[in-house]
């Protein structure tokens, strides 16, 4: 017969007879306590933790609003218990932090409602028969001590960093089994007899006590090779790993697949690392948790709510989204797989066209071509917009199955179940939100759900996080991303409980991590015979990453002492430069290209660009190419300068001057400026269409006014001295052209006809002399 085995998650599980609940139900259960016993308190701003200014409200935290801040406290609720800490102590010393402290009036009334949220929330998950894991192990632990289980012999395999829950576990297991209750931890003397060293802190303040002082001591004469690789980048990371496992496979044809390990320090690097595995591998395994907010489904979900975001009202009453981040959503891989490729075509270059045009913002009617998407901008709540994007995900998942994307297919479907269980959830509660709550939700789901892959550990390379390894040997690992901050992994995890107060309840606090991590890492290695670890030196922003202190401790204190059988090998991989001989572009020239040529009319500017690069030319005047063009909120230089010349165009050709020549008096001229600030509006608006005047181009409109009220003082103050003028009503001079086409024809001597082009700004004739302006 099969014994039976239960982790120890599973075994709370059944001794409570409590089923776990999901997160998103915890977050709507904790969200009704929240509503039915705190209507009267202040409101909350989430975002920033502050009561809001108004004096006591009614109004309660949203359902959306409410996300991120259940999101902590279910976090602070499930230490508390699998921790066994005092609640009620641990909320009546955060109260009083809160009356003595500087943010007491911030967070007064936030931190007094902790208690009645943690004990009304247990009674509630109670009466409904399922807990989250924390309250699983303390109702399990309340039966222990009533009942006795039933079993002829106990094995305790592998568990070694313990939660008080399962210390408490232990020990009642060791009292009642006595000597059917066998004990197998995997350690090894070198980690655990040294004070100092952090891989085995857990065994020294726990199991020391409880184990007999039989460990094995081999690691410290192991034979063992172990190369510490630096390189740059993830890229550089992955890309090195890959030429590894090539190398092994090429080496040893018979090389045992299950032997070898690629262990993820940064779990965001597996599917990088899946590309990169040779073809060559014939078996290859997936053991450990994929962050769904890594994923391509997850990234095209925030585009959605982005470009949904930008929306706002345009002039003529219909809606517009912003043009750049729409462009972004349309090029997304996924776009191809639930549109009309056609259609999709046709969208793409509209769009381009008004982001050409300098459109900041675009109406959203040009995307009814793309049925599923123009839908999904018609939402006005948050639960139909919810039943859109399943029916897009539902859509992209049948897609990826037609086309056996196999792996994808898993991401895809793992997006669709958390969003079906969201949309059930969420039409049940029946409390309206908005989309960008919607928004807010979703990106707390998907940043705490993980895609657990599981397959065969006994078949195949292996390709695991850090914690997948446990109570695992191999005799080859490959470890990625050995960077401080990375190994062992830096905690983040928010939380209302402060780390001093963490500390005296026995709650995790980050060296805690630390010193799991640290033992994982050595005990890991004490069965390898070749390890690689590699870590990138790239900038950071701050400054070169920097490699896991691990590597240090095992070059400056387990090489040193284990001299004879530890080959310890520093590399640096950078990528090879190629060398590529960069073959020259030749055109030949045919009867077309000469007949275009000859129909040109060459600029100034056409004649530069030749002289500076032909094929540059060619592309440009005979290929009409065009360079890509972004929105240019920020006008530069050249955008400056057309807003000046289009602004000098309008102003000398208003009214009754538009015809040519016309003359100015001084009156005339002065009377120019009081509409300056019209003319430069009008011209700002031409190559910015969406802009509102504020900001950096309320900063470019007064500038240019300034700009052009000087160039009229001076024109005058030139002019009147020129022509000797002081009459108001005296003609000052005479506006033959303004920005005006001329065009002109050359002969050559082979009587080939040349056409010249080109724009003068401004000719004017003061006095007898005529002023050709640039």
């Amino acid at each position: 017969y099969a014994p039976d085995i239960y982790s120890s998650e599973e075994f709370a599980e059944k001794i409570s007879e409590l089923a776990p609940a999901e997160k998103l139900e915890l977050i709507i259960k904790l969200h009704a306590i929240y509503r039915s016993h705190f209507q009267d308190t202040a409101a909350i701003n989430t975002s920033s933790m502050e009561i809001s200014p108004q004096e006591q409200s009614h109004d309660k935290m949203s359902l959306g609003d409410f996300f991120s801040l259940a999101n902590i406290l279910l976090s602070d609720f499930d230490e508390i218990d699998r921790y066994c800490a005092d609640a009620d102590k641990i909320f009546k010393s955060i109260e009083e932090i809160s009356e003595t402290s500087e943010l007491s009036q911030k967070f007064k009334i936030l931190w007094k409602q902790f208690g009645a949220l943690y004990h009304t929330l247990k009674s509630t998950l109670l009466e409904d028969g399922c807990a989250y894991t924390g309250l699983l192990y303390r109702v399990m632990l309340d039966k222990l001590a009533t009942q006795k289980i039933q079993y002829d012999v106990v094995y305790w395999a592998g568990l070694y960093a313990l939660t008080q829950s399962e210390k408490l576990l232990y020990m009642y297991f060791r009292e009642n089994f006595k000597s059917d209750f066998k004990v197998y931890l995997d350690l090894d003397a070198y980690f655990i007899s040294n004070d100092i060293q952090e891989a085995g802190a857990i065994y020294r303040s726990f199991w020391q006590k409880q184990l007999a002082p039989l460990i094995k001591d081999e690691f410290i004469n192991k034979p063992i090779t172990i190369h510490a690789i630096a390189t740059q980048g993830n890229i550089g990371i992955v890309k090195f790993a890959g030429n590894i496992i090539h190398n092994l496979l090429s080496n040893n044809s018979n090389i045992n697949y299950s032997s070898i390990a690629v262990v993820f320090s940064d779990e965001s690097l597996l599917i990088p690392m899946l590309n990169t595995v040779p073809e060559t591998v014939k078996e290859f395994n997936v053991t450990m948790g994929l962050p769904l907010a890594m994923t391509k489904v997850y990234s095209f979900i925030t585009l959605l709510f982005s470009a949904y975001n930008s929306m706002k009202d345009s002039a003529s009453d219909s809606k517009e989204v912003e043009s750049t981040g729409m462009r972004e959503l349309l090029e997304h891989p996924y776009m191809n797989l639930i549109s009309d490729l056609n259609e999709l075509t046709i969208v793409k270059q509209t769009t381009n066209d008004y982001i050409a045009k300098n459109f900041s913002y675009i109406p959203i009617t040009i995307f009814e071509k793309l049925p599923m998407l123009f839908q999904f901008f018609g939402a006005s709540q948050g639960l139909s917009a919810l039943l859109i994007i399943l029916d897009i995900i539902t859509e992209l998942l049948q897609t990826s199955n037609e086309q056996s994307l196999v792996f994808e297919s898993e991401i895809i479907f793992a997006c669709w179940e958390l969003l079906d269980k969201t949309h059930t959830a969420l039409q049940a509660v029946n409390l309206d939100f908005s989309i960008k709550e919607l928004h807010d939700m979703l990106t707390t789901l998907f940043l705490s759900k993980s895609i657990a892959f599981k397959g065969e550990p006994l078949q195949g390379m292996q390709f695991m996080g850090m914690l997948e390894t446990q109570c695992l040997e191999f005799s080859t690992i490959i470890m990625l991303s050995a960077n401080e901050g990375f190994l062992p992994f830096m905690n983040t995890n928010k939380s209302f409980i402060p780390e001093a107060l963490r500390k005296e309840f026995g709650l995790p606090i980050r060296t805690n991590s630390d010193e799991v991590t640290a033992y994982h890492f050595y005990r890991l290695l004490s069965h390898a015979d070749t390890a690689y670890l590699i870590y990138s030196e790239a900038d950071d922003g701050i400054g070169k990453s920097e490699k896991s202190r691990f590597i240090y401790q095992l070059k400056y204190e387990y090489a040193q002492r284990n001299k004879e059988h530890c080959n310890f090998i520093e590399e640096t991989f950078s990528f090879p430069v190629c060398k590529q001989q960069t073959l020259p572009i030749h055109i030949q020239s045919n009867e077309t290209i000469k007949s275009i040529l000859q129909e040109l009319e060459y600029s100034a500017s056409s004649l530069t660009c030749y002289n500076e690069c032909t094929l540059k030319f060619f592309y440009t005047y005979i290929m009409k190419l065009k360079e890509f063009k972004d929105v240019e909120e920020d006008p530069d230089a050249a955008m400056i300068g057309t807003i000046v010349h289009n602004s000098l165009r309008k102003l000398f050709t208003r009214d009754g001057h538009k015809a040519n020549p016309c003359s100015y008096t001084l009156h005339e001229l002065r009377q120019l400026k009081p509409v300056i600030s019209d003319v430069v509006k009008a011209s700002i608006k031409d190559l910015l269409p969406n802009t509102d005047f504020t900001g950096n181009h309320y900063i470019l409109n007064k500038a240019i006014v300034h700009y052009l009220k000087q160039y009229i003082d001076n024109t005058i103050k030139e002019f009147s001295a020129a022509a000797e003028i002081t009459d108001e009503s005296s003609i000052i001079t005479t506006l033959l052209a303004v920005e005006t086409s001329y065009a002109s024809t050359i002969i050559l001597n082979n009587n080939q006809h040349i056409a010249l082009k080109g724009t003068i700004d401004r000719v004017e004739r003061t006095k007898g002399h005529y002023l050709v302006l640039d």
